[in-house]
């Protein structure tokens, strides 16, 4: 660790593909590059540490995306995570409308749906981060 680096609060994201299959080669690629997006675009005076993981937050058909905002917080505090960032192939709805994500807050998660962006999930997540600045 160099002297600079030593003065930086680190930030640890999580990011989480459930289920391990599609969501997963959209996390990949993302893993590498947030870390560098999140200094560019939010805040340079912190250290940026991304971190992957799947399966073990297992969607619930029963609780929808509140229990799965749940299970994914749970997730971040077992990993020592700040913020926890799910990615995943089920659709999202509220009030029978298609949701791109679903954060919370207080409990420092939030829940990325693919198939609200399409085809071309990837693509679409980029152009998301650039729209958000991220």
């Amino acid at each position: 660790m160099t002297h600079s680096e030593q003065h930086h609060p680190e930030i640890v994201v999580g990011l989480v593909a459930t289920p391990p299959d599609h969501p997963a080669r959209v996390a990949a690629p993302l893993t590498a590059e947030l870390a560098a997006r999140l200094a560019d675009r939010v805040d340079a005076d912190v250290r940026w540490t991304v971190r992957e993981g799947w399966g073990e937050v297992a969607p619930r058909r029963d609780g929808g995306a509140e229990a799965l905002l749940d299970d994914l917080a749970q997730r971040r505090a077992d990993d020592q995570w700040d913020i926890a960032i799910c990615l995943t192939d089920l659709p999202l709805h509220a009030a029978r409308m298609p949701l791109v994500a679903q954060t919370s807050a207080r409990r420092r998660v939030a829940v990325v749906s693919l198939p609200a962006l399409g085809l071309h999930q990837l693509r679409a997540a980029r152009a998301a981060r650039e729209r958000w600045r991220l």
